[in-house]
């Protein structure tokens, strides 16, 4: 990527190295207008957004995407939200002209500055209250993202580290500018910014909500000694003992652990939590990186009621038509009897889509009305696996009309709309779920859950095993069998209807 003239480069002093434990504070190196009369208690800064006010400036992966958008809509207080922009594509992504354009950020990343665009957009609605705001950041390399790669990945490269400085120095210098009460973390992606933000503004509190601790910001294949250590505070701009300190956990790079280490030096240890309270207590006993902080609180169920879908008829007529259509859209042969089975969500180890793809054959073959619809992209090499394996098994016609695959994000909300009415089944064999958003679109579309009793998952009807052996198959093939031959998937909905908590508590004692 060529350098504009306002990013070459420039010799690297201690000066430029100001954002932390220096003499200089953060400010000095920006051009910060009169924030007189624009402060915000709440800032949150993630990479997923969703501008409501405009129909095509929304770029969301999953759970975290859906709360940002909650947040935008719904936050209690004032609220500034900050994301980085992705680069215009026709009727995909659109930000139209913005309210205001901020002066820029001006950050050094490995020894060139680079400047970044602050755009700010608001509501049409002036009489808003609360009152959000939106600061939509733009450079190139936030703009070389698309909607199908919002995440930048993997973390052992380069190009990487070089985005979460620049993202996160960002919103550090942000921090400084606005002076907000309360920095609302979602995850590792700015776990940093508040280092940077010490000194100008030395009464933050951060707020780290964990949506899914197992992603951390990690290089674990290095061991972050000597020449790699400099290079990180290299690539960071930041001093070597902050790094050391605060972004190695046993050695290894860790991004996460910065707002954590923030969290305990400066708040006594309070200020985490996570998605459910399930997942709170799975979090905090599994992850090493937590284990230094007293609690980590789990958040109540975000899901609003006036989000669920309203149906003309009774449950049965509407989900069959529905069915139909998507049978019809997918190519799926159109049988009123099939039991339908539906996978929706990034395909990624953590969802279990190789359990997914390594029982399809077995389901498919032994059960003549069983149908598999699977959507979503790669997320990691299970991912691919489990890809490869279900394309393949879809090319080779033993199927032929009962499986469907679809490798990438299903952006049509028409046939999103079907496919969650029409399901008799949503699967999800989780090794981990964080809170689960998908399970409970699909519940409040008439599908019941067939999957693992798993950190946020049971809250809804369903059919659910205790993962004693994560990669078991023996479990996960008992409750398929069980929710496919169950005689009549209505009766099945009354039968369940309201027992999540007792099958909660049924597979906890199994």
């Amino acid at each position: 990527m060529s350098l504009s003239a306002s990013q070459q480069s420039i010799q690297r002093t201690e000066s430029e190295l100001s954002n932390v434990h220096t003499n200089r504070h953060l400010t000095d190196n920006l051009s910060v207008r009169d924030v007189e009369g624009d402060h915000f208690p709440v800032m949150l800064a993630s990479l997923e957004h969703s501008l409501p006010h405009l129909a095509k400036a929304r770029a969301t992966a999953g759970g975290l995407g859906k709360v940002v958008d909650l947040i935008s809509r719904k936050h209690p207080t004032d609220i500034l939200l900050v994301h980085p922009m992705l680069e215009e594509v026709s009727g995909q992504v659109e930000y139209g002209k913005a309210c205001d354009e901020d002066p820029p950020l001006r950050l050094v990343v490995e020894g060139v500055r680079h400047d970044v665009q602050v755009f700010r957009y608001k509501s049409q609605d002036t009489n808003q209250q609360p009152h959000v705001e939106f600061l939509m950041l733009a450079h190139p390399l936030f703009k070389a993202r698309t909607l199908d790669s919002i995440y930048p990945n993997p973390m052992s490269r380069k190009a990487v580290l070089t985005f979460f400085s620049l993202w996160n120095q960002a919103v550090g210098a942000l921090l400084v500018r606005h002076k907000p009460h309360v920095f609302h973390c979602p995850d590792f992606h700015s776990a940093v910014a508040p280092w940077y933000a010490i000194n100008g503004h030395p009464s933050l509190k951060v707020l780290l909500v964990l949506h899914n601790a197992e992603y951390q910001g990690t290089i674990s294949t290095d061991m972050i000694l000597g020449r790699r250590l400099e290079t990180l505070a290299y690539v960071f701009n930041l001093p070597k003992h902050i790094v050391a300190e605060h972004l190695l956990l046993d050695g290894r790079f860790n991004m996460l652990k910065s707002a954590v280490d923030f969290i305990c030096s400066r708040q006594n240890g309070f200020g985490a939590c996570a998605v459910s309270h399930w997942y709170a207590a799975e979090c905090h006993s599994a992850y090493s990186v937590l284990w230094e902080l007293p609690v980590v609180h789990g958040l109540d169920n975000p899901m609003l009621e006036e989000e669920r879908v309203h149906l003309e008829g009774d449950l049965a007529s509407v989900k069959a038509d529905a069915k139909k259509r998507i049978q019809q859209r997918l190519g799926l042969e159109v049988n009123p009897n099939a039991r339908l089975f539906v996978s929706l969500g990034r395909l990624v180890r953590q969802k279990g889509v190789d359990l997914i793809a390594d029982v399809a054959d077995w389901l498919l073959s032994n059960f003549a009305d069983a149908q598999l619809i699977l959507v979503g992209p790669v997320g990691d090499g299970f991912g691919h696996y489990a890809a490869t394996k279900l394309e393949a098994m879809k090319e080779n016609g033993r199927h032929a009309g009962r499986l469907h695959v679809h490798i990438q994000f299903m952006r049509d909300k028409d046939v999103l709309k079907d496919m969650k009415l029409g399901a008799d089944f949503c699967l999800m064999p989780s090794r981990d779920e964080p809170f689960g958003y998908v399970d409970i679109e699909f519940a409040w579309h008439g599908a019941l859950l067939v999957g693992a009793q798993a950190g946020g998952l049971g809250k809804v009807p369903g059919f659910y095993f205790l993962a004693q052996n994560r990669e078991n198959l023996d479990r996960l093939r008992r409750e398929l069998r069980t929710a496919v031959s169950f005689p009549q998937i209505i009766h099945c909905w009354h039968v369940l209807t309201g027992t999540s908590l007792l099958i909660r508590m049924l597979c906890m004692s199994s």
